[in-house]
């Protein structure tokens, strides 16, 4: 369904799906007794496979807040799982044929590749030639 060159956007929209769903929160507090014990922690349990960084997390957020907000709810409603994800589908859908949904899907992804990929703006690489520094002399 999804073309190969639009891999590594469709890659990066999974990871940074599973990140928003995931993320730990920070929410909770402890008691002032000091006896407060969480109950998401086991004796055994293993840390959570990290499957994006935080800041990589942040660069996809960065790259669909870029995006018209058409594009934006398309592509946050196929690929982040969660509560309401399948309402926000059928807002998607609503109004397209299969068809047409598909090639909109596949739109949405070309200009988060043409956003993420193709115009990174924290991308020292790019933007400074070859051979010069960092630092001003």
């Amino acid at each position: 369904m999804i073309p190969t060159y639009l891999s590594e956007a469709d890659k990066a929209l999974t990871a940074y799906g599973r990140w928003a769903k995931d993320r730990p929160s920070y929410g909770r507090c402890g008691s002032a007794e000091g006896r407060y014990r969480s109950t998401d922690v086991h004796h055994g349990a293993t840390a959570p496979v990290v499957l994006i960084a935080d800041w990589s997390a942040a660069e996809v957020q960065a790259s669909l807040n870029r995006l018209p907000e058409k594009t934006r709810y398309l592509l946050t409603a196929w690929y982040v799982p969660g509560h309401g994800q399948q309402r926000r589908l059928r807002k998607a859908r609503r109004g397209t044929k299969p068809d047409r949904f598909t090639e909109l899907l596949i739109e949405a992804l070309q200009a988060f590749n043409r956003e993420h990929f193709d115009t990174r703006p924290n991308d020292l690489a790019r933007t400074r030639p070859a051979g010069s520094s960092i630092r001003s002399p």
